[in-house]
C-alpha cells in the first residue's frame, strides 16, 4: 500500500512540476494585437487589401488579421513576408521577423514542440496562459529576392499569435 502511495504521490507531483504555465509575453507592439477592436486596426492600418469574412489581409504591410465572427475583436495576427519584398517591419509583444530563436527561448522557454515544416524552415509552438504563438524558424542561412533578401538561420520567419482556444485561427503543419 505504502509503494501505491509513493507511486501515486511520485505521479501526481512529476505532472504537477513538468506543467508550466507561462505568462503571455509583454512587450512593445507597432500594430493592435489581440484583443484590440477591429476598429482600432482601421484606424490605424486603414482598409484591408483583401478582406474575405473574418480574415483580413494587409500584405503590403507582411500582416494578416483574423476577428472574431462579428468582426469587432482581433482573436489572430500573422506577421510574416509575401512575394514581392513585403513583410512586416514591426513589432509586436517585443519580437521582429529576422530576431532569434534564442531570444524566443528566453521569452516563452521551451516549446510544446518543435518540428520539420519543409526544407525551409522548422515550426515552433508555445502556449501561455492566454494566447498560443507559432513560429516559422529559419532552417539555415540564405537569400530569397522574392521575399526578404539575406536571412540567418535559426532567426523567425513567420509570427502568428491567436488567443487561446482559437487555433482554427492558423492551422499548424502537424
Amino acid at each position: 500500500m505504502r509503494r501505491h502511495c509513493l507511486l501515486l504521490v511520485g505521479l501526481l507531483f512529476g505532472v504537477s512540476a513538468c506543467h508550466v504555465r507561462r505568462s503571455a509575453a509583454v512587450g512593445p507592439s507597432d500594430v493592435p494585437v489581440l484583443g484590440a477592436m477591429y476598429g482600432q486596426v482601421l484606424d490605424e492600418l486603414g482598409a484591408p487589401e483583401k478582406s474575405m469574412g473574418n480574415l483580413k489581409l494587409y500584405a503590403q504591410k507582411g500582416l494578416i488579421f483574423y476577428t472574431n465572427p462579428k468582426e469587432e475583436q482581433v482573436i489572430g495576427l500573422v506577421c510574416s513576408w509575401f512575394e514581392g519584398g513585403y513583410g512586416f517591419r514591426g513589432q509586436v509583444y517585443g519580437f521582429r521577423l529576422g530576431d532569434t530563436y534564442p531570444k524566443a527561448l528566453k521569452t516563452w522557454g521551451t516549446p510544446e514542440r518543435r518540428y520539420y515544416k519543409n526544407e525551409l524552415a522548422d515550426e515552433v509552438y508555445w502556449k501561455t496562459d492566454s494566447m498560443e504563438v507559432w513560429m516559422e524558424i529559419w532552417r539555415e542561412s540564405g537569400f530569397d529576392a522574392s521575399i526578404t533578401g539575406d536571412y540567418e538561420a535559426e532567426t523567425i520567419k513567420r509570427m502568428v499569435f491567436c488567443r487561446r482556444g482559437h487555433t482554427y485561427v492558423y492551422a499548424p503543419s502537424r
